[in-house]
């Protein structure tokens, strides 16, 4: 029993470190311009990559995304990024090694700012 508590607890923590950490799939405008500009700023390179990592997901190496396009929606007072046609959210991208989330000034838990 005592070792079924301690696992109940190791996966009830791990859930809630998940669930904190996405939080930056609702923007404000400031936010969404923001991550806009850094996107735009490698866009026109011929073939546009950018990251997806997740550190407390337990991932082991970034999974590499192909971008297409990109573009931000209003929704009622929120932004939402959208890329290569789905509403994402910016918590664990990385352009350039660079997080998103945090250049844009979305507050994060558990995410590093740059890629090693």
């Amino acid at each position: 029993m005592k070792k079924f508590i301690q696992l109940l607890t190791t996966a009830l923590f791990i859930f809630s470190f998940n669930s904190y950490a996405l939080e930056c799939k609702n923007l404000n405008e400031t936010q969404a311009q923001k991550a806009k500009r850094l996107l735009k700023e490698y866009f026109d390179k011929e073939l546009f990559v950018i990251d997806e990592y997740c550190e407390s997901c337990f991932d082991k190496y970034p999974k590499p995304i192909v971008v297409e396009k990109f573009q931000v929606e209003k929704k009622n007072k929120k932004y939402n990024l959208i890329i290569n046609g789905k509403s994402i959210d910016i918590t664990h991208l990385y352009v350039n090694g660079r997080n998103l989330a945090s250049f844009a000034g979305c507050e994060t838990v558990a995410v590093s700012k740059f890629l090693d």
